[in-house]
């Protein structure tokens, strides 16, 4: 147990509670949650077959709180990336090239096509523009060149046809800046517990 220090004993009792903290804090005193989970065991799978489920108690108390809030599946949709399908909705960023932070975030379905949501990503002082393959448009791209922009978007495969040379060179030299933009998902898989999910938009 790490011994907490002047400094955190008097920061500590200035903290503000959000009221959905102190929500869930109140719902957690009143649902029986051993009850419930006693209840549902027997019925839930164990995993004997294919990958392990997530535990129980964790589903249970997901399920309640998209009751409490009004979430719900219609929010969600399913796609398909190469050959798998994937259910739920895409978390798509704007970030900064030079410092690596966040400045925009939409949510979207997963559905929505990653091309949709750029407009929504750009906040309109921006010297130059990276994306992957999903964000390819030859009308954004006249767009940004009009507007002195550098299209900094991976070039695509036409089918049947291979990059050349110097296309695939110039991707692997974009993917080198872009990959800033995977950092935050980072976090999302290992600090948040979500390395089994498809995080990347």
């Amino acid at each position: 147990m790490k011994q907490a220090t002047f400094a955190s004993l008097a920061w500590g009792g200035k903290k503000k509670t959000a009221r959905r903290e102190l929500f869930l804090t109140e719902m957690n005193q009143v649902v029986p949650w051993a009850e419930l989970c006693a209840v549902i065991a027997p019925y839930y799978p164990r995993g004997e077959n294919g990958r392990p489920p997530k535990g129980l108690e964790r589903m249970l108390r997901i399920y309640f709180t998209r009751q409490w809030y009004g979430l719900s599946d219609p929010d969600m949709s399913q796609t398909r990336k190469g050959n798998p399908w994937h259910f739920g909705m895409k978390i798509h960023t704007g970030t900064d090239v030079d410092s690596g932070l966040v400045h925009t975030v939409k949510v979207t379905t997963a559905s929505v096509h990653d091309k949709k949501a750029m407009p929504d990503l750009l906040h309109g002082e921006e010297r130059a523009v990276f994306g992957d393959k999903g964000y390819v448009s030859d009308e954004d791209k006249r767009a940004a060149r009009a507007n002195g922009i550098f299209w900094g978007v991976l070039d695509k495969a036409e089918p049947k046809k291979k990059l050349s040379t110097g296309q695939v060179k110039r991707n692997r030299q974009l993917s080198s800046v872009r990959a800033k933009v995977e950092h935050p998902f980072r976090v999302l898989e290992r600090q948040f517990g979500y390395v089994k999910y498809a995080t990347r938009a």
